[in-house]
């Protein structure tokens, strides 16, 4: 396994946004306008309703249900998406945090609870 692909390299917090970003968009626009499931690589199965945390996920995927609790829990894509200028865990809460102070609580608890996330 390559050194980039594994958490704790010195570029992890990076990787794990910005790739954990991208397949959920991926995931939630599939989903959406295909009807398809980008991470089991079939239809999608309406009836089952299934969300990025009922897959098993590895290291940068698995970061992708970070954003999606964030989503289901009034964050908007937007100010995801623009939080994401950042190098570490701690810089991306405080700039969602910026951008919706009245889930500041919430987006602590999350961010925290993925940044420390062992594998």
């Amino acid at each position: 396994m390559a050194r980039h692909t594994v958490k704790g390299w010195q570029n992890w917090q990076i990787i794990a946004l910005s790739e954990g970003w991208a397949n959920y968009r991926e995931w939630v626009m599939c989903r959406d306008r295909l009807g398809y499931d980008s991470f089991s690589r079939k239809a999608y199965e309406w009836n089952l309703g299934k969300r990025p945390r009922d897959y098993k996920l590895g290291f940068p995927v698995f970061y992708s249900t970070m954003f999606d609790e964030l989503q289901l829990n009034g964050y908007s894509f937007s100010n995801m998406e623009s939080a994401l200028a950042s190098y570490s865990f701690a810089e991306y809460r405080d700039n969602l945090i910026n951008k919706q102070p009245y889930l500041s609580s919430f987006i602590t608890e999350i961010v925290n609870r993925y940044e420390s996330h062992n594998f």
